[in-house]
């Protein structure tokens, strides 16, 4: 079983409560959430947060970005030969990016990819 990890940096609205937000890595589903589903970080009412036993999900709609950890995943078959597609879903909007990632010690891929000299 693996995890990922995945932060990145978002322009959004605040979703309906009823709006699925979700995240593929790869074509592995990492999460789909109702936005109802989060709640609002203490003390911070533009941070949204979810978590469960194998996933915790931020938003921070104050400084645009998206923070992932998602742990006890399946990742046998994937293929980072040629990047990794990273899409991410709010309600009907799609945002897809294809990132490289290097290999690392201990079965782990890091972004970003070292520059080639």
């Amino acid at each position: 079983m693996g995890k990922v990890e995945l932060g990145a940096s978002v322009q959004m609205w605040t979703p309906g409560p009823s709006e699925n937000v979700s995240a593929h890595f790869d074509g592995v589903l990492l999460f789909s959430v109702p936005f109802g589903s989060f709640e609002t970080k203490p003390n911070s009412p533009l941070v949204y947060q979810f978590h469960d036993q194998d996933i915790f999900l931020e938003l921070d709609m104050e400084k645009g970005q998206l923070s992932v950890i998602r742990r006890n995943l399946n990742l046998s078959g994937i293929d980072l030969v040629n990047g990794a597609d990273i899409e991410f879903r709010v309600g009907d909007l799609t945002a897809v990016e294809n990132v490289l990632l290097t290999a690392r010690q201990g079965n782990r891929f890091v972004y970003p990819a070292p520059v080639v000299k």
